[in-house]
């Protein structure tokens, strides 16, 4: 096990860095003193303070992250919303300047919202999750509020199956010795993202389904004629009926509504991970979340039937002529499709490690995928032809009335895109960039809905697949 300089005496639990870190942080000695986990939740209105109580490089280490931190999946968010939040986050990780540009939007952020645990001896049981992450709940935050947390132990020992995960928060670790005491096709550490959408859209993480179109109604029949039959004809019993004698026409189906647009995937933030001493293997990975399913569209009512024609008849005072059917309704439109979510952002893993140490560090950073474009809805059906009144004459050739004509088809909507992917965490492995393997082919499936209290392992198949298995996190 290799160690660094500022460790003093770790097997005996001597961790001077580890007492001045809970002190700045505020945690209660005694309870440390006796083997509890310390956990405080505090409101910060300074950045700068902020970045005082969770930077764990030296200066020369933040000096060289500040000039690596902005990557190419910085680039295409610079000049928006979230290139504030990238600066910031730069800065309380690598100290710097902020500009006054940088600070105004970051003022309109304030208080910013932060947890910190503190624990000599952390042991998390064959497996379990310690889940460190803190939700904005327990401030009555808005869900796209940046949360912050920041770990510090004396020794953490993973038993086999056993991860640490934080869920969508900026994590600073600190940890004086590390021991892994499981295998090495397995997930130490999970950089996970927000169990919500950070977007600035609203619902749920899936679009809602279109409601179908109602079905048009059908055309009235034409009154009957009151006719009594004779030997040369017809009488007629009342009054002679007015009108062409058509059927109505049957009415057209409406239109489905449009399908719901997915939300965005959850976000994966800054993480700082930083181990004095290292026993056994360190994986860490990092996968922004799924955008949501577009919602398919509702289909399209179907047209109502065409109204029968009256019939007709040779009365003794003059001809009925037969009336035509009514025609038939057209279909409604199928709504469209929704688009798909894209896929959550992410940002940089920082892991430091003493010299040495590097072979055991595994890192894996798969791209954020997008959800897939809901179906346009189907067409409704075309009503039928009302049919032509039949013609009831004596030795007279005349033809019955007309059928109606059939309705039109209505269009299938148009499908929704599919949401775009996003660029998996970049990794820096004391200070420099690493490649992270890929787990393109993976199975793991994490949903804002129940991403929460998962374990992740990875498959000894050719495969390399990735299978996520829900757990009981420890306290």
């Amino acid at each position: 096990m290799a160690t660094d300089s500022r460790v003093d005496s770790v097997t005996a639990g001597g961790w001077v860095e580890f007492d001045r870190k809970a002190a700045l942080l505020g945690h209660n000695p005694a309870r440390l003193s006796e083997g509890g986990e310390d956990r405080i939740c505090f409101t910060s209105q300074s950045i700068e303070e902020l970045g005082s109580m969770f930077r764990n490089a030296s200066p020369e280490e933040a000096r060289a992250r500040r000039a690596s931190f902005f990557q190419p999946l910085h680039a295409a968010r610079r000049r928006l919303g979230q290139g504030v939040h990238d600066r910031a986050e730069a800065y309380i990780l690598t100290g710097g300047e902020l500009t006054q540009y940088d600070r105004e939007g970051i003022a309109r952020h304030l208080p910013l919202h932060a947890q910190s645990i503190a624990v000599a001896e952390k042991v998390v049981s064959p497996g379990e999750v310690w889940d460190v992450s803190v939700r904005g709940d327990r401030w009555n935050c808005d869900d796209r509020d940046e949360l912050y947390t920041a770990v510090n132990i004396g020794r953490l020992v993973l038993h086999p199956g056993a991860a640490v995960v934080v869920h969508g928060n900026i994590l600073s670790l600190l940890c004086q010795e590390y021991v892994c005491l499981g295998g090495a096709e397995e997930f130490q550490i999970l950089i996970l993202p927000t169990p919500h959408s950070v977007d600035a859209g609203h619902g749920p993480h899936h679009g809602v389904l279109g409601v179908h179109g109602e079905n048009g109604g059908d055309g009235e029949n034409a009154p009957a004629v009151m006719a009594q039959p004779q030997m040369l004809g017809y009488q007629l019993r009342g009054e002679m009926p007015a009108g062409d004698g058509a059927g109505g026409d049957g009415r057209d189906g409406k239109d489905g509504d449009d399908g719901g647009n997915g939300r965005n995937g959850g976000m994966c933030y800054l993480a700082d991970l930083t181990f004095r001493a290292v026993s056994g293997p360190l994986a860490v990975y990092s996968r922004g979340g799924q955008g949501g399913a577009g919602g398919n569209g509702g289909d399209g009512g179907n047209g109502g039937n065409g109204g029968r024609g009256r019939d007709g008849y040779s009365f003794f005072t003059g001809l009925l002529l037969p009336g035509a059917g009514g025609r038939g309704g057209n279909g409604g439109n199928g709504g469209r499709g929704g688009n798909g979510g894209n896929g959550g952002i992410s940002s940089n893993v920082y892991i430091s490690v003493p010299a040495g140490c590097e072979s055991q560090v595994r890192c894996f950073s798969d791209p954020s995928t997008g959800g897939r474009g809901g179906s346009g809805g189907a067409g409704g059906e075309p009503g039928a032809g009302g049919t032509g009144g039949i013609a009831h004459y004596v030795s007279l050739p005349v033809a019955n009335g007309s059928n109606g004509i059939v309705g039109q088809p209505g269009r299938r909507g148009i499908d929704g895109r599919a949401g775009r992917s996003r660029p998996g965490a970049v990794f820096f492995l004391n200070n420099r960039i690493v490649d992270s393997a890929a787990l393109r082919q993976s199975q793991i499936s994490i949903q804002p809905e129940s991403q929460e209290n998962n374990r992740c392992t990875t498959s000894s198949t050719s495969t390399n697949e990735l299978h996520c298995l829900a757990t009981t996190p420890t306290n």
